[in-house]
């Protein structure tokens, strides 16, 4: 399991250096897929590669605030570094009847708590259903 969340660790590391890297040129809903979805999929692949039940548990304690880490980094690198108003400039536009607005604060703790409370929630659902769904093949073939 200490692999699993060495691994995981690289990767988040990984992710938040392309990321703060490509933002200024990425379009918002590659944006929201690296935040939102990205993570969830990296989390469900980490843990369901893993046999024992109890480690299953522990990584999907563990992942989400790997996650959340990665969340965190990424918004107050981007914000430091600049990327962040850039990625605004280029992806909020106005017309006659469509506004596009991106809020200048990404590092807002109300947003970190959302994602963390996103990712523990996702995960942990996702642990439970993949427990149910074991169990119900255990009663199958029993």
């Amino acid at each position: 399991m200490t692999l699993t969340i060495f691994i995981a660790a690289i990767l988040y590391l990984i992710l938040t250096v392309l990321g703060i890297y490509f933002l200024p040129s990425m379009s918002v809903l590659i944006y929201l897929s690296m935040i939102y979805l990205l993570p969830l999929v990296v989390n469900y692949v980490l843990v369901t590669t893993r046999k024992q039940k109890n480690e299953k548990f522990t990584l999907s304690l563990v992942l989400p605030v790997f996650s959340t880490l990665f969340y965190a980094a990424f918004s107050w690198a981007t914000e430091k570094f600049g990327t962040w108003l850039a990625f605004i400039e280029k992806n909020s536009m106005s017309s006659d009847s469509l506004t596009i607005e991106i809020d200048p604060n990404g590092f807002d703790t109300a947003q970190i708590i959302f994602m963390l409370l996103t990712y523990f929630g996702i995960s942990l659902a996702l642990y439970f259903l993949l427990n149910r769904k074991e169990v119900k093949s255990g009663e199958k073939y029993a």
